[in-house]
């Protein structure tokens, strides 16, 4: 299950950053399609970033690829808590399973265990993303 957090426009980007059942959080930005390869090609040479063409959080979206500053999950620790909050109230059965998931699937992928992120971080990294992007145009 995915949770949509925050959904914004800053500076005509659009901005989502989303919860994941792995109890992680990524921001994502959409970049016009027709712009993408040149956006791409050169914020290849400045970071550490990764692309989807489809998100779950905008499944219609066919006018934007989107990129994520995947340097800001690097590190990251699971949010038991925040996962607990959205799945407060799901049956007990279901809770366990969405705990279980996301340290099965997340914590064996962890490199260290750092404080948790919040949402603050991910809105900050898409916004930083975005000043990147219009200084390379």
């Amino acid at each position: 299950m995915l949770f949509v957090e925050d959904r914004d426009e800053y500076k005509g980007f659009p901005c989502i950053v989303v919860f994941t059942k792995k109890a992680v959080r990524i921001g994502y930005v959409g970049v016009p399609v027709e712009k993408f390869p040149y956006i791409w090609d050169k914020l290849k040479n400045v970071g550490f970033f990764r692309y989807k063409t489809h998100i779950d959080a905008e499944p219609d979206d066919v006018d934007h690829v989107w990129i994520s500053p995947s340097i800001a999950s690097l590190g990251d620790t699971i949010d038991i808590e925040t996962l607990k909050e959205y799945y407060k109230d799901a049956s007990l059965r279901v809770r366990q399973h969405a705990i279980g998931y996301a340290i099965r699937h997340t914590m064996p992928k962890l490199k260290k265990v750092g404080p948790v992120k919040k949402l603050d971080y991910y809105k900050d990294a898409c916004l930083k993303l975005i000043d990147t992007i219009l200084e390379l145009e």
